[in-house]
């Protein structure tokens, strides 16, 4: 989670989510907007609260042909105004009950979009943002494709002294000594834990899992009311420093964790840093 403008709200299988803070009907955000890249146009999601969706925005170059398995590259501009309706596809992963959202219908290598929804009213609005990133269940791609990104971001918004607050979400419903599955906070963002279950044929539901999804349920309300998500009976949510880089472990009971897989991140930063410098020298 990050205050600043609502530009990028990420989720999962690359979709992403802002929930709104309760607007009066007015005026909603005009179309087109202007990107760096280019100017693009959405869809109203529902005309009474005024949010809109902007599906399929390109990020980076499609990492195909030359470009796979390579750093990202700078999405080529256009000058035409590019209808973002339609969701792009996902990247290729196994589907599971827990995360088969049903929005998405194709998998590609070309995947780098995002998705996002907004209630702003013009491009000056600073609204809460709400970013998603996907987990993996194995260690070196977790931290390789997610954590490192993860903290990065927040790294970066300490830099501009804009408060960010991460959070590792490690409950697993169905298996509650085993990882958390793919994607699998979803359901307790927005309160459908009873119909992911009855999608798996379990017809009951651990109080335990009711209680944490009416808690998360809770932060993300509040911090789209406030840009923060602390509150009055809730456990504390600290910001993100680059000091202690403390976090929520989003389990019953909730914890505060610090330098979150810090040894394997710094070790992935040096490997990374080397991979650039020799790509540098080669390209000499």
């Amino acid at each position: 989670m990050m205050t600043q403008f609502t530009r990028w709200l990420v989720y999962g299988l690359v979709a992403v989510g802002l929930l709104t803070r309760g607007f009066s009907p007015a005026r909603a955000l005009d179309d087109p907007i202007q990107l760096k890249s280019g100017p693009i146009s959405g869809a109203t999601v529902d005309s009474n609260i005024n949010i809109r969706v902007y599906k399929g925005i390109p990020y980076a170059a499609p990492p195909v042909g030359a470009l796979r398995r390579r750093p990202p590259q700078a999405v080529s501009p256009w000058q035409e105004l590019r209808a973002c309706e339609q969701f792009s596809p996902t990247a290729h992963q196994v589907r599971t009950p827990i995360n088969q959202t049903g929005a998405i219908s194709s998998a590609s290598e070309d995947c780098l979009y995002l998705n996002v929804w907004t209630s702003a009213k013009t491009a000056s609005d600073k609204l809460p943002v709400m970013f998603w990133i996907r987990q993996a269940q194995i260690d070196l791609i977790s931290d390789f494709s997610y954590h490192r990104p993860a903290r990065d971001m927040a790294r970066g918004m300490a830099r501009v002294q804009s408060r960010a607050f991460m959070y590792h979400f490690t409950r697993n419903a169905v298996e509650p000594s085993a990882q958390a599955l793919y994607a699998a906070e979803i359901p307790y963002v927005f309160m459908r834990v009873p119909e992911a279950m009855k999608r798996l044929n379990r017809d009951t539901v651990d109080p335990i899992d009711l209680k944490l999804s009416k808690t998360i349920n809770s932060y993300w309300v509040q911090f789209a009311k406030a840009g923060d998500p602390n509150a009055n009976g809730l456990p504390p949510r600290p910001a993100y420093d680059t000091q202690s880089e403390q976090y929520l472990e989003l389990v019953e009971p909730i914890k505060i964790g610090s330098s979150l897989r810090k040894d394997s991140l710094d070790t992935l930063d040096r490997a990374i840093d080397q991979r650039d410098r020799e790509f540098a020298a080669v390209a000499k």
